[in-house]
């Protein structure tokens, strides 16, 4: 990519290949790149660090710290080092019969900009759990267990249809409809009852009852709705790390709903540093 020496994109691109550079020779497992989020980041990482970020409003991908790892662990593998649904098949190659063709331009911020993604592939485009149709950022935070069951199911779609049908299936639903759990996005729960209600009773698109980042009945979903997912069943998969068990399942099964420490993520992909 060319830029002109005197814009503000030029100064950026620098100041993240430098970035890079200093990572790699001090020995950092974080690498930066521009960050589409970093307007709010920069805000975040201020009261979050005070006068210091640590350029984490630059962060890509890897481990990010702000102190050198003490050790490095090396493995050997019978995989290869990089493996990412979002690019397979070409997804992300507008010469291919796979491309995305990047239709999710549009993505509202709490900020309110929006933000052109690309990149994403076999996967939708980026749902976000919080500032939702102008609600605060800081409400409703702890939705990660509807978001994430519901990307992967997205992703799924694709797959299992060779097609980027990108459905939108409704998050919402999975929080105010689902009999099997109680649990909300303000106080988190379990992706497992999540999926159970997607195979027992199937799911919404997101027009038919939109995520609000906050709570309301079931009865606010609509009686008719352009689309209607289920899935025949799901497969609890318990990680002991055995990381190429894990990359098998991944590469197999497809993008997964994955739960670690209290979180809950769509599984699209691994890399090594």
């Amino acid at each position: 990519m060319q830029y002109d020496i005197t814009s503000y994109d030029y100064k950026i691109n620098q100041k993240i290949l430098q970035l890079n550079s200093n990572l790699e020779s001090e020995g950092y497992i974080w690498r930066s790149d521009t960050a589409v989020w970093k307007e709010k980041m920069i805000s975040r990482n201020y009261d979050y660090f005070g006068h210091n970020s640590y350029a984490y409003e630059y962060y890509a991908y890897g481990i990010y710290s702000r102190f050198i790892p003490d050790t490095r662990e090396y493995f050997n593998s019978a995989f290869i080092n990089h493996w990412d649904w979002r690019e397979r098949h070409g997804a992300t190659d507008s010469t291919s019969p796979y491309w995305d063709g990047d239709p999710d331009a549009y993505f509202e911020y709490a900020i309110g900009d929006s933000i052109h993604e690309q990149g994403n592939g076999w996967m939708t485009r980026i749902h976000c759990q919080r500032c939702n149709y102008g609600a605060p950022y800081e409400r409703c935070g702890s939705g990660c267990f509807l978001f994430s069951p519901v990307n992967a199911v997205e992703a799924r779609m694709n797959l299992y249809y060779n097609q980027h049908l990108d459905y939108n299936l409704s998050e919402h639903e999975a929080m105010e409809c689902n009999p099997y759990s109680n649990r909300t996005c303000y106080n988190g729960g379990f992706v497992s009852q999540v999926l159970r209600y997607i195979r027992d009773y199937g799911i919404v698109n997101e027009s038919c009852f939109p995520y609000i980042n906050d709570t309301c009945s079931c009865s606010k979903k609509c009686t008719d709705p352009e689309q209607k997912v289920q899935i025949v069943g799901y497969q609890k998969y318990y990680y002991s790390n055995d990381i190429d068990s894990l990359r098998k399942q991944l590469i197999e099964k497809g993008p997964m709903t994955f739960a670690y420490d209290g979180h809950a993520t769509c599984l699209v992909g691994y890399g090594t540093i």
